[in-house]
């Protein structure tokens, strides 16, 4: 037996059957025989970008570059990663924000919509985004100014972050784009899209390398002009799906503005826990420290393509589950979900733990000369970050169930207080990179129990107001 979606044109079959049979093997694999096929293309497509990433980063940080290349020869250096990485981080503030004002918003109103209205309000969503970015690409062009005058010249990560936020409107279309084809549960499209994008990026990316044009601001400029082809196939298939007109489209903005405040605030503290050690460290210790915390922190991320696989996914069906069948229907996906999730990041806790060192040395091999002369040649960076990998994978699941409920001001408050944790840890001991891993750490772990009790309080008291419509 098994469901279709209405209204695709790829028809995903979603197997009930899966999901409701009892396990008959070890618990890994009846927990895989349970999640439908849709968390497997997620899975995948995740796969592809985070190996994506981690190639854009190790090949920025000069991890291919001979050993006799000279410093100045544009072949990658731990100098240009410390750029990279922190213009990233501000890319990714944009993006969290962009998240909260109009992707996350998407996710949960559109299983809410009519049929006869996914097209006109798909084009409002979209409308919406094109807002957001002229705005915050305002705000931001009016900081690189103030850093400008204050600083009375260009410096490197100045010029490097002016490009990245000239370049983020494309960014934020194309995560606009992805988180559209999730929410319509077309997820086997979307990782087709983010395969496409991955490889053609990726053979960009040997081309620099190959005519020693490797640098954090080409890096930026080839992602852009790869964005700019991912959207132009991305509209071809599904642009017919969008009615572009401004009835109602002030409304929707305002709605996504009551709903997304929270979200967007929430997705802000997220994304700053996730760099302000690199910018601490980086500010009260130097490039060469920075650089080096920014390399074992990309090693915790290589779970990235499990964890926002899965949780991506997650996001529109359990807003689906719970304006269908209530608080059990959301529960039931979530346990379903949270107990996968927990079982694979323990084990890759338990890797980084054992190999995390050897992990570092593969991927970022210049970071050991730091190790060698401050911690007597001992990377224990890596694996006290691995800690907090199952915990950030429980806090996607408990937030996309708090999203789903419709109390986003709920996460916000769990983030603001988790970055006080991280901010005050720091703080309270001195700029050291194991401080800062520790204080990541205690501030997921943070984050986990404020959301646990968030949503047991709103279990304990829910009503009519959680109940799904028959």
């Amino acid at each position: 037996m098994s469901e279709s979606l209405p209204d695709s044109k790829t028809k995903i079959a979603v197997s009930t059957e899966a999901i409701d049979s009892s396990p008959k093997a070890g618990m890994l694999s009846a927990l895989i025989r349970r999640l439908p096929m849709t968390v497997f293309w997620a899975l995948a497509a995740q796969g592809v970008v985070s190996v994506t990433r981690i190639l854009t980063t190790v090949t920025v940080g000069g991890r291919f570059a001979p050993e006799g290349a000279a410093s100045g020869s544009m072949l990658g250096s731990m100098e240009q990663l410390s750029l990279y990485y922190s213009a990233f981080g501000v890319l990714m503030v944009l993006v969290a924000m962009h998240e909260g004002f109009v992707t996350t918003p998407l996710t949960v109103f559109l299983p809410k919509q009519n049929k006869e209205n996914e097209s006109e309000f798909s084009g409002n969503m979209l409308l919406a985004s094109l807002t957001f970015m002229g705005v915050a690409i305002a705000i931001a062009a009016v900081w690189i100014l103030y850093k400008y005058q204050t600083s009375q010249s260009m410096t490197p990560l100045i010029a490097v972050i002016a490009v990245v936020v000239a370049l983020a409107p494309l960014q934020l279309l194309r995560e606009f784009s992805r988180r559209w084809l999730l929410a319509n549960l077309e997820v086997r499209a979307s990782a087709l899209f983010e395969i496409l994008f991955s490889v053609t990026f990726l053979a960009s990316l040997f081309a620099l390398f190959l005519f020693a044009q490797v640098s954090a601001i080409h890096a930026f400029v080839t992602i852009a002009i790869v964005n700019v082809i991912a959207l132009v196939a991305w509209w071809r298939c599904f642009g017919n799906r969008f009615s572009i007109t401004k009835n109602g489209a002030k409304e929707q903005f305002m709605e996504n503005f009551r709903y997304g405040r929270w979200a967007a605030a929430e997705n802000v503290c997220s994304g700053v826990t996730m760099f302000f050690c690199v910018w601490y460290l980086t500010g009260e210790l130097g490039t060469a420290p920075g650089g080096v915390f920014s390399a074992c922190f990309n090693i915790m991320l290589l779970a990235n393509p499990f964890l926002l696989g899965v949780c991506s996914l997650l996001g529109a069906r359990a807003a689906q589950e719970f304006t269908r069948g209530g608080w059990d229907a959301m529960l039931k996906t979530l346990a379903q979900y949270g107990t996968f999730v927990l079982v694979v990041l323990l084990g890759f806790a338990l890797v980084l733990w054992l190999f995390g060192d050897d992990l570092t040395n593969l991927l970022f091999n210049k970071c050991q000369v730091w190790f060698d002369a401050n911690t007597g040649g001992v990377n224990r960076i890596t694996s006290t970050l691995g800690l907090a990998v199952p915990l950030l994978g429980i806090s996607f699941v408990l937030s996309t169930a708090i999203l789903a409920i419709g109390r986003p001001n709920d996460n916000f408050i769990c983030a603001i207080v988790a970055l006080a944790v991280l901010v005050g840890v720091n703080l309270a001991f001195g700029p050291s990179l194991m401080v800062a891993a520790v204080s990541f750490v205690l501030a997921t772990l943070t984050n986990v129990l404020l959301r646990i009790g968030c949503l047991a309080r709103a279990y304990s008291k829910r009503d009519k107001t959680y109940v799904a419509k028959a």
